[in-house]
């Protein structure tokens, strides 16, 4: 086995061309939040950023970190030694950090403490893998396994083992050196040398006060006749500096030397070990770091009574992300940091079919209906799938997609001159020279900043393309005009997509019943779906959001003016306001 090219997160040599995923798409998901649950470290976002944004595509590769993570939910001993080691792990990475030519004293001192560290880790990593009670089935865990064995069963390594508490006995037992000083005849410093290098240290004088107090003579080293004085410490920021007086700089050098000739046996006996290389653990404590990461996230969500899943990951050519009971990942975590009573019933999960309810979605209902959490949700669990890591659901099964791509409001820069919706026109035109119909596109309340008339128009070309693409998309709208052409819009425009419309449901009338409706599904078999807004009669201060999505024809209502009683800005209200100020009678 070649012990310099071994990854947990990829099966083979070559790593797997990816998808793209868009760093516009990666804001307007604020992948930040999930990043963020995943890591405990600034080195560890960015590398798992890197992750997410790779979108992996090759289904092997995504099984081969899936099984990893199923092997640490089966196995709590196996993943709290991981736990405990991963620290050690990581420390390995300092000995790669680039540094200037060093004396061969730092060079020893140097290699000695990689080589201790990696001697420790290889053979505390490979207790517990090869532990008897050890059941791993992944691919990776077992790579990471075998190579462990063969470095333990190399005679280099054994020979290592034997001879490292030597080398290390000579490095750490030069403990002091004794200088010799001739005093001129005033009594001052006048020449010093260095007389011998010593196993024992020296302390100072006990003969004080304290000393006295505490008791008597140390041992284990040599006592002097006066305080011991040690070299400043550095303060934030700040470089030691050596006391550097005139006589000391070339008593300094010699011990340097000096050192240096006493260590030069122990870089000989280095040589034979030049083939040992601490690098492939080194790198591994990240990749577990990443692994022990989605596995306190799916601890924790389990804890507050979510489900997270593992995927199955199905060819890009049947085109579906299906999820039963999905939810929006960040919005659990915002939850999660607040109270966490009752998570589980207070996150509202939906059953997302696109590929079989339907390719391209036009998602309708009140404000604050939850359409944009939907739409993110679908995202957020696009991305996980694809990174190989469990997605936040009871069960899915997803297609990789090459990219994903999303459109939502941006904030005007009045210092460009084509407007709002120009800027807006621009970004779709960028969207569409990218994306394929294997791409996921999410469009969030595009196309709104004209005249109604002009927007609907407008979208009704954004659906008709989205159709001819063949790729899977959401586009959430409060256009409900355009929801109710749908069927007409697949009916006139060829394309490989099916669009429909999905709903916000709400509550409405006195009895808070769910309003609904007779449709049917896309065999044609009749059944009842849950209309998304309540029947134009009824009152919007009697209306309640439940955040479920469902197919289904919207009732022609957004519930703005709900939004504005509630704020208190409908007319009656501001009447009244204005009639107490006494601006009007």
């Amino acid at each position: 086995m070649e012990r310099d090219s071994i990854s947990l997160l990829w099966p083979g040599e070559v790593q797997a061309v990816g998808g793209v995923l868009d760093q516009r798409a990666a804001v307007d998901l604020d992948l930040h939040t999930t990043i963020n649950a995943l890591a405990e470290s600034a080195d560890q976002r960015e590398a798992i950023e890197q992750l997410l944004g790779m979108l992996c595509q090759d289904a092997d590769t995504i099984s081969y970190r899936q099984e990893v993570i199923a092997d640490l939910l089966a196995d709590n001993e196996l993943t709290a030694g991981l736990q405990n080691l991963v620290q050690d792990l990581s420390s390995l990475t300092r000995f790669h950090l680039p540094r200037e030519k060093a004396e061969i004293l730092y060079e020893v001192t140097w290699r000695l403490g990689e080589l201790e560290s990696y001697a420790d880790c290889v053979d505390k990593l490979g207790s517990l893998l090869d532990a008897p009670q050890r059941d791993i089935g992944s691919r990776a865990l077992r790579r990471l396994r075998v190579y462990l064995q063969s470095v333990r069963s190399d005679p280099v390594f054994a020979h290592l083992r034997a001879e490292l508490p030597e080398l290390m006995s000579r490095v750490r037992g030069i403990a002091s050196v004794t200088v010799g000083i001739n005093l001129d005849q005033d009594l001052q410093p006048q020449a010093a040398t260095l007389l011998q290098i010593n196993k024992r240290r020296f302390h100072g004088s006990s003969d004080t006060l304290l000393g006295r107090l505490f008791g008597g003579k140390r041992t284990g080293g040599w006592e002097g006749i006066a305080p011991l004085h040690s070299m400043p410490k550095a303060g934030a920021g700040e470089q030691r500096s050596p006391y550097v007086r005139p006589l000391m700089v070339p008593l300094f050098r010699d011990l340097s030397d000096l050192l240096s000739r006493s260590c030069r046996p122990i870089a000989a006996a280095l040589e034979r070990y030049v083939q040992l290389n601490s690098r492939v653990l080194a790198d591994s404590s990240g990749q577990l770091m990443l692994y022990l990461g989605a596995l306190r996230l799916i601890r924790r969500l389990q804890d507050l009574g979510l489900p997270m899943c593992r995927p199955d990951i199905v060819p890009m050519s049947e085109g579906v992300c299906v999820l039963a009971e999905g939810y929006n990942l960040n919005l659990a975590l915002r939850f999660a940091g607040q109270d966490s009573a009752d998570l589980g019933e207070r996150i509202v999960r939906n059953d997302i079919e696109i590929g079989r309810a339907g390719d391209v979605f036009v998602l309708t209902g009140p404000n604050r209906g939850g359409k944009t959490t939907y739409m993110q949700a679908v995202g957020l669990a696009q991305v996980l799938a694809q990174a190989g890591l469990y997605v936040p659901a009871r069960a899915a099964r997803i297609s990789p997609v090459d990219g994903v791509y999303t459109h939502f409001p941006a904030k005007e820069h009045p210092e460009l001159d084509t407007g709002r919706l120009g800027e807006e026109a621009q970004r779709l035109r960028e969207l569409f020279s990218a994306a394929t119909s294997c791409s996921l596109i999410l469009l969030n309340e595009s196309l709104s900043t004209t005249s109604p008339a002009e927007s609907l128009d407008l979208a009704r070309d954004v659906l008709r393309i989205l159709r001819l693409l063949g790729a899977r998309a959401i586009y959430t709208t409060h256009m409900h005009e355009l929801a109710r052409e749908v069927e007409q819009l697949n009916r006139e425009v060829p394309g490989s997509a099916r669009i429909t419309s999905l709903i916000s449901l709400v509550e409405g009338g006195r009895s808070g019943e769910v309003m609904e409706a007779g449709t049917k599904d896309r065999g044609g078999r009749g059944h009842r779906r849950v209309l998304a807004a309540a029947r134009e009669s009824e009152s919007p201060q009697s209306i309640h959001r439940t955040f479920k999505i469902q197919p289904g024809t919207p009732a022609g209502q957004s519930y703005a003016r709900e939004i504005a009683a509630k704020h208190g800005v409908s007319y009656h209200q501001l009447e009244e306001l204005l009639r107490k100020r006494g601006v009007v009678s």
